[in-house]
């Protein structure tokens, strides 16, 4: 019996919501408006998720320019979490390049003078393909990683709470249409009661919701020291990647 009489409220807590719904489409119903605070912590959000979509592809693309390799690693990344396989090692192309140069100078024997500078150009590829896994490696750990955590998490539980905003404000303005209708004193009793709930439940869920939007804020300051810390192994990258080609162009100098 219990069960039955949850099943009920439940089934007229939904029709309510959608009358609600239906009436503000439509003009003809009451709807609560959130303080204009509340509105700018929604439009920062919202801002805030659209924009890290659009670097964390931008990045993702820098770091993995190749459409069908990072369409590789995903699904091995996905695999290698549920324990299926291993992600495979993917060879940079200077690495590979580096490999080819090597194999060729071997080719031509030690007496040959084009196989001394595949030789060394082989090396140095090898060693740029080596800084160019560093760079990848720190860029995805440090700047790449903490902005995906920041979409499959922060703004996960931010849009379920406001889900749940919506359904409570639902909640709140059918009770508002609720007393308004209500002609007996009884009906208006009960109605008072109703409302004063929902009004708790819509006030409880607008603050938990609001603490999760504040929050955006502390994730922009740990962004920005993520984007200092990509900025760091970037510029390391370059700086060791023209060291190395200017002991090559030394070395080439000298042959």
């Amino acid at each position: 019996m219990e069960d039955l009489k949850k099943l009920a409220g439940g089934a007229s807590a939904l029709f309510n919501r959608a009358v609600q719904y239906t009436g503000e489409k439509l003009g003809t119903a009451e709807h609560t408006d959130l303080d204009a605070h509340f509105e700018q912590l929604l439009q920062r959000a919202d801002k805030t998720k659209a924009q890290t979509e659009v670097l964390l592809k931008c990045t993702e693309t820098l770091l993995h320019p190749d459409p069908t390799a990072r369409a590789e690693d995903y699904l091995y990344d996905k695999l290698e979490r549920t324990g299926l396989e291993k992600k495979r090692q993917r060879l940079s192309n200077l690495t590979q390049l580096g490999g080819t140069m090597l194999e060729a100078s071997a080719a031509y024997g030690p007496g040959s003078s084009y196989g001394n500078v595949l030789l060394k150009v082989g090396q140095t590829e090898q060693k740029l393909g080596d800084c160019e896994k560093t760079f990848v490696s720190t860029a995805t750990t440090e700047y790449l990683q903490p902005l995906k955590a920041f979409l499959d998490t922060d703004m996960k539980n931010i849009t379920k709470e406001r889900r749940a905003l919506e359904v409570k404000r639902l909640d709140l303005d059918a009770a508002k249409s609720k007393l308004k209708r209500a002609k007996s004193e009884k009906g208006k009793s009960d109605a008072e009661s109703e409302l004063r709930h929902a009004q708790s439940e819509f006030d409880r869920q607008a603050e938990t919701t609001k603490l999760l939007l504040e929050g955006v804020n502390k994730s922009h300051e740990y962004h920005t020291r993520c984007l200092n810390s990509f900025v760091e192994a970037q510029a390391n990258y370059y700086a060791s990647c023209h060291q190395y080609m200017q002991d090559l162009q030394r070395q080439l100098g000298r042959l």
